[in-house]
């Protein structure tokens, strides 16, 4: 297999340089491959700074939760400290998917992985602007598909403030 890696900081280019975590920011960065590349590609990306091994961040959340059970603020004391939706410090009309959750209801999925969920999406063309299909199923375990993630109902956004059920947000 031969490996062909292109890298390319965009966190201080143009409009990329003036997101903001809570409010939705579209930028584009173009990237240039000079070489052929032969299927299957992998696409990776890479944070600095950002510890998901730390202690406190790994404990910071509710199995039980994110396997569909709707539990109360007492309930999630290991999601310390996101147990509400304040303690997300998310804008009502910027949550992914969430209808009217008051600043108090429990935040769900709780703690500090939900809350740093790394939602940057990418889409890739060739040379004549032609989008390139990015499969973006299967990433996550079939466990994690199958047992460890549901959403807790079928109008799950009246509860939650982001689709567990996403792989993107399994595999985070």
């Amino acid at each position: 297999m031969e490996i062909v890696e292109v890298k390319q900081r965009y966190d201080n280019l143009g409009l990329c340089e003036d997101t903001k975590w809570d409010t939705p920011q579209n930028c584009t960065v173009t990237l240039e491959v000079n070489e052929q590349m032969k299927a299957p590609v992998y696409f990776y990306y890479e944070l600095h700074n950002f510890y998901q091994n730390h202690r406190k961040y790994v404990k910071s959340r509710s199995d039980k939760q994110l396997m569909g059970n709707d539990l109360s603020k007492d309930e999630l004391s290991e999601c310390e400290p996101v147990v509400d939706m304040e303690d997300l410090g998310r804008i009502q009309e910027h949550l992914q998917g969430a209808k009217n959750l008051k600043p108090s209801a429990p935040a769900n999925p709780c703690g500090l992985i939900a809350k740093t969920f790394f939602n940057d999406t990418y889409s890739i063309s060739n040379s004549s602007n032609v989008q390139i299909k990015i499969h973006e199923d299967e990433i996550a375990w079939p466990s994690d598909r199958e047992e460890k993630f549901e959403r807790v109902s079928n109008n799950w956004q009246e509860k939650q403030w982001v689709d567990v059920e996403d792989e993107h947000f399994m595999v985070w």
